[in-house]
This record gives structure tokens, C-alpha cells and sequence, in this order.
């Protein structure tokens, strides 16, 4: 994450850090972009946002990069800020309270809305927007970031493809039709290609469209031996495409023992 939060030429330390991995001999094949690069001029984070300051030439630095042999995968939010430049596009695409109106929950860094991803017109939209902000800029892998739904009231209500049902009974159906929705996008853009997804959310299906992974996880050797149990259930449950952070993502750093154990 730290890289995609310094003040400017965010695009320079990630090139930086690939060149340092490839004189350490340390293989590199894919970085993942934390959301910093979609900070707003108000410094809240806007999903198909590009921070200019950080990332002043997007196209030219995805293309960079693969010269480099090195694909980005950005890091995309189902939430919608409500001062988001696109929120009124949205409106009718989002989880809807029982008024009709968008259900506003919290969100990274304010109130916000939820994208209803069991509502076909609201992939469609989406599908839209994720080509004109990332695939047409070079970009050929997506990673789904925050799509528990687990800040929306269920008793709010969803799509469901044309038959209306409370949020709670398709929960999961969300992170799953997210991932479908992005798989398709990049097949669209070009069939020649394997598409990549990374989902932090998944249950059982989720295998058909993206990789998964154990969540925000802890530098610490409890994290390890969870870690470690959740993937190996995981797979049992049909999860066969999974993983962990390693090293962890939360807590001081891993001494040398722990990393190496993780690896």
C-alpha cells in the first residue's frame, strides 16, 4: 500500500521497487495496486478515479510496466461515495432501501452506496465503466477489494434479476456476480487471454471467475497456523484457487524465521 500513497510520482517508486526486485533476482510478475491511485482532490478514494499527481500518464505507465514484464492489477471497490463525480449514474444501480431510494451506508472514508451486482443493468454500467477507466488504459487484471456487503442493512433490498428479495438472502451472490462481471469484461477486450481476478470476497463458485484470498491478515505466528487451515479448508470446499498474504498485512514486521515460513 505504500506506494500508492506518497504525495506524487507514485507511477516512478513502483517502477523503482520492479527494477530493485529484478536486481535482487526476486521474480516479479504482477503488482498489486492498492486504491490510493483513485484519491480524490478531497482525499477520499473514488472507484475508476486516477490520482493525476500520482499517476500522471495511466496508459503510458500500464504499458511501461508490461515492458517491463510486470502486469498491474488495480485494486476496485464495489462502494460509491456519494460526492462521487459518477454517483447520480449510478442511482438506480445501487442497493435500494424499501422507499425505492439508494440505501447510503458507510463507505471508505464517508457515506456511500452499494453497486447491487444482482441487477443486470448495474453490470452493465459497470462493465462500461471498467473498460473506460482501466482496460482502456492498458490495464489486463482486476482486483475486487471490499465486497463483503457487510456495512448493508439487510433489510435493504436487491435486484435479484428482475425479482426483488431482501440484501441478506444474496449476500454472497454479490462478490460472486462482481467477479463474473469483471471476468467477462476482460474477456470482451481480448479472447486470446486467460483473464486474472483476485476477489477478497468468495464463497464456493467463486473458483469459476476469480482467486481468492484469506483477507487482512495478521504478522503473527497464530496468523500462520490460521491461515494455513483456512486455504487447506478452503480448497476442500472447492476453493481450489487461493492464498494468504504473505508475511501478513497487519502488525510489525515478521521477523526473519516467520517470513521465511511463510513463503
Amino acid at each position: 500500500m505504500y506506494y500508492t500513497e506518497l504525495p506524487k510520482d507514485c507511477d516512478k517508486a513502483v517502477q523503482g521497487f520492479v527494477e530493485k526486485c529484478k536486481q535482487e533476482h526476486i521474480p516479479v510478475d504482477m503488482f498489486n495496486l492498492s486504491s490510493g491511485y483513485s484519491t480524490g482532490s478531497d482525499g477520499l478514494r473514488y472507484i475508476f478515479n486516477w490520482d493525476k499527481n500520482r499517476f500522471p500518464d495511466v496508459k503510458g505507465w500500464f504499458k511501461s510496466m508490461k515492458a517491463q514484464g510486470v502486469l498491474v492489477c488495480p485494486n476496485v471497490k464495489p462502494g460509491m461515495l456519494i460526492t462521487h463525480a459518477n454517483y447520480s449514474e449510478f442511482k438506480d444501480y445501487f442497493i435500494q432501501k424499501e422507499d425505492g431510494n439508494p440505501f447510503v451506508g458507510y463507505w471508505w472514508g464517508g457515506p456511500g452506496s452499494y453497486i447491487d451486482f444482482t441487477n443486470e443493468k448495474a453490470r452493465e454500467k459497470y462493465a462500461q465503466m471498467l473498460k473506460a477507466n482501466y482496460l482502456d488504459h492498458n490495464c489486463e487484471t482486476i482486483w475486487n477489494d471490499n465486497n463483503e456487503y457487510d456495512q448493508v442493512d439487510p433489510n435493504t433490498i436487491c435486484n435479484n434479476e428482475g425479482k426483488p428479495i431482501p440484501s441478506q438472502a444474496v449476500k454472497t451472490a454479490q462478490s460472486l456476480m462482481m467477479s463474473y462481471t469483471t471476468k467477462q469484461v476482460l474477456l470482451r477486450a481480448n479472447r486470446n487471454q486467460r483473464p486474472f481476478v483476485v476477489s477478497r470476497s468468495g464463497s464456493a463458485g467463486i473458483q469459476r471467475y476469480a482467486q481468492t484470498w484469506a483477507g487482512d491478515n495478521a504478522t503473527s505466528w497464530a496468523s500462520l497456523k490460521f491461515n494455513m487451515a483456512t486455504m487447506l479448508n478452503s480448497g476442500l470446499s472447492g476453493l481450489i484457487n487461493t492464498g494468504c498474504d504473505v508475511g501478513g498485512f497487519v502488525g510489525p514486521r515478521p521477523n526473519e524465521e516467520l517470513f521465511v515460513r511463510w513463503v
